[in-house]
């Protein structure tokens, strides 16, 4: 989930996690919370089979919880739009043989274990909701800010599921709109007001609810006729890799009391390694550029394998480091110190090849545009 809001790990919640035999596929899953010495605890009481598609809605629903009441005497719920949005596109981006292993089934629930084997690009993210929207309306957005019962039930309640990943994904295609989120998650305990709290999370981008109606209008109409087969072109691929070797941070820094979140590049944060936290990071980036390698013409796909073995060889040079000098652990941070401030300047070498190459792309458009505009037309045959 963090890997899709593109933000740190700040959990300040306990989870604990209590399986029970299981008596049916359906069985009904608990979720208890309490506070202890001011945090939040959650108890999560599930049967040990369960639906893969079940375990990451309770997973991220409780995770949502958690998140949104680090600062609140009461507890508040999560957004199910939110909820609802995130599951899928977590589903969509790992894919449930990922995020639930296969284990060994009751044979009474009739739930068959199978095994799938991927070759060549991903799906995309909306594949499944794109199939689904061809035959189906879209939901507004007010139905899904401010849902009814009805419409999370019965034939319904898939149309609002793909709906909310679509606003959900399309928010995160915002400039900046994975910050926008996570400040909305932040601030969302203290609303009373489900329109009102994305608003105040979104006012960068619409000044009312009636411009972020219209905003939805276009994005869904645009979505069902769209062709996600599609390549990046060259100036859009350079943009998705611009924002993929940034990374927002929480400035606990900040002059006013509230912490900020702010965007800042990749190598300014690996240039003071501390093992675990920016191995995963890393990892999570070169995950994020191989899935956009897919999709991206030759010389892009060049460049971003350019960025992958950059930070690939920085992590083997690391791990050997480190084995070398288990003993002398002044040593081996020595090393590493060498070995990050290189890759951060090779970073920033190959972030200024990406400028130039995106303005080169950018003045190739603008001139393919003016040729088109000042072609004479062609003589009418008498």
């Amino acid at each position: 989930m963090l890997w899709q809001l593109g933000a740190p790990d700040q959990w300040s919640g306990k989870f604990y996690v209590m399986l029970r035999s299981a008596v049916s596929p359906d069985q009904v899953i608990q979720i208890v919370s309490g506070k202890i010495a001011d945090k939040w605890y959650y108890q999560i009481e599930m049967p040990e089979v369960i639906d893969p598609d079940r375990f990451v809605r309770t997973t991220v629903h409780v995770l949502l919880l958690e998140w949104i009441n680090r600062k609140t005497q009461e507890q508040v719920y999560p957004p199910t739009w939110l909820v609802e949005g995130l599951s899928e596109l977590i589903i969509a981006d790992s894919g449930l043989e990922k995020l639930v292993p296969a284990m060994a089934m009751t044979p009474q629930f009739d739930l068959p274990i199978t095994s799938i084997t991927r070759q060549g690009p991903k799906p995309h993210l909306l594949a499944k909701a794109h199939a689904f929207f061809s035959t189906n309306r879209v939901f507004s957005l007010a139905e899904l800010i401010t849902p009814q019962p009805t419409n999370l039930i019965g034939s319904d309640a898939l149309a609002f599921r793909h709906s909310s990943q679509l606003l959900v994904y399309e928010l995160l295609q915002l400039r900046g709109g994975s910050v926008a989120l996570c400040a909305y998650l932040d601030r969302f305990a203290f609303y009373r007001d489900p329109v009102e709290a994305l608003l105040a999370a979104l006012n960068q981008y619409f000044t009312s609810f009636k411009e972020m109606e219209q905003w939805w209008l276009l994005k869904t109409s645009a979505f069902q006729f769209r062709d996600l087969a599609a390549r990046y072109n060259t100036p859009d691929a350079l943009e998705k890799l611009r924002q993929i070797m940034l990374v927002q941070v929480l400035d606990d820094q900040a002059t006013n009391s509230t912490p900020q979140w702010r965007i800042v590049s990749l190598q300014s944060l690996i240039i003071n390694w501390t093992n675990q936290p920016q191995e995963e990071l890393v990892k999570l980036k070169l995950a994020q550029l191989e899935g956009l390698r897919w999709r991206v013409t030759p010389e892009v796909g060049s460049l971003i394998q350019q960025y992958q073995e950059t930070l690939r060889s920085m992590l083997t040079r690391i791990q050997k480091e480190a084995q070398a000098n288990q003993r002398n652990p002044t040593a081996a941070k020595i090393a590493i110190s060498r070995i990050v401030r290189a890759t951060a300047r090779e970073l920033d070498n190959l972030d200024e090849k990406r400028a130039r190459m995106a303005n080169t792309a950018a003045s190739n458009v603008e001139k393919g545009a003016t040729n088109q505009t000042t072609q004479p037309a062609l003589p009418t045959r008498q």
